[in-house]
């Protein structure tokens, strides 16, 4: 089968020489599939809220936020 005009080469055509960076980015997109795998029902880690003590008044909207997007 022959693909005129066209810029897709396939990875698994015997036919077609692989250059390192082909094998680079065929390892790291194999990487990155099974990290989305593993990691898929995981929940992002968010970041504690800064503690408030009432000392600074300017800081309480940005601490309620912060408790918002952890809640």
């Amino acid at each position: 089968m022959s693909h005129f005009g066209s810029a897709h080469i396939d990875p698994t055509d015997n036919d077609t020489p692989v250059t390192n960076s082909q094998a680079d980015a065929t390892a790291i997109a194999e990487a990155i599939g099974k990290v989305l795998k593993t990691n898929n029902n995981l929940k992002p880690k968010l970041r504690e809220p800064d503690p408030f003590d009432g000392s600074d008044p300017c800081k309480l909207r940005t601490f309620i936020l912060q408790c918002k997007l952890n809640f």
